[in-house]
């Protein structure tokens, strides 16, 4: 196991210890009817109601909610929320940082990624896919130059409860922090844009690196098993 490989699932430990799972699901809830779907709540909507107002390719409605949820939710959740969770957490350092507090350092330079977590004095520059899809993830990318480093989230959504505050929305989470090579996407990431998918194969033992939820081992591929927070 490399050093990296070593780093990622320690970190993992800690964050299946301080409860990022509940406090990621919590997060969405509550911004689900203020700033993820703000027009559902203030119209009265459910979140297929909406997208279907705005949208009209059936094809397109999951990644349209799926884009709100993955910026407006997770990525918003990390940037203005998790490092007030990680200071009252004391059984590792733990921190969330912004690119300007980051120089002179070959793990970010030209790489491009969505977060970087400090731990214990080491940096982990990450890249989250999000997904509500139980059979794999996707990506779009204009680089080559990837994190390897994957904070991967699927996220099982009730659309079609009306969109109002105090609601719960989340059926169930699925969380993991992986690293994967390049060859393990589908579809080669050029300079203009590609779209890459990802299975994960029955073959590899991912449990270290499950924060939240289960896999279970079909004949070639892994299903996301989602769980109730």
């Amino acid at each position: 196991m490399t050093n990296k490989k070593i780093l990622v699932r320690d970190l993992v430990i800690h964050l299946k210890k301080l409860g990022f799972a509940k406090h990621l699901v919590d997060y969405i809830n509550n911004e689900i009817p203020l700033t993820i779907f703000p027009i559902a709540n203030r119209e009265g909507l459910t979140i297929n109601e909406w997208v279907k107002d705005v949208e009209d390719d059936t094809k397109q409605h999951t990644v349209l909610t799926t884009t709100r949820l993955s910026y407006d939710g997770v990525k918003s959740f990390l940037v203005y929320r998790f490092n007030k969770i990680l200071s009252l957490y004391k059984d590792a350092n733990i921190k969330v940082l912004k690119i300007t507090e980051v120089t002179n350092n070959d793990e970010v330079e030209g790489k491009s990624f969505d977060a970087i977590f400090e731990f214990n004095g080491n940096i982990v520059i990450i890249e989250i896919k999000v997904t509500q899809s139980d059979t794999g993830f996707t990506g779009a990318t204009h680089t080559t130059s990837k994190a390897n480093t994957y904070l991967l989230i699927s996220l099982k959504v009730n659309r079609n409860k009306k969109v109002i505050v105090n609601e719960k929305y989340i059926d169930g989470l699925f969380a993991m922090m992986i690293n994967l090579e390049k060859t393990e996407w589908k579809g080669e990431p050029k300079k203009s844009s590609s779209f890459t998918s990802l299975k994960l194969s029955s073959k590899d033992n991912h449990d270290e690196n499950i924060i939240c939820g289960k896999l279970k081992k079909n004949k070639v591929n892994k299903k996301i098993i989602f769980e109730k927070i």
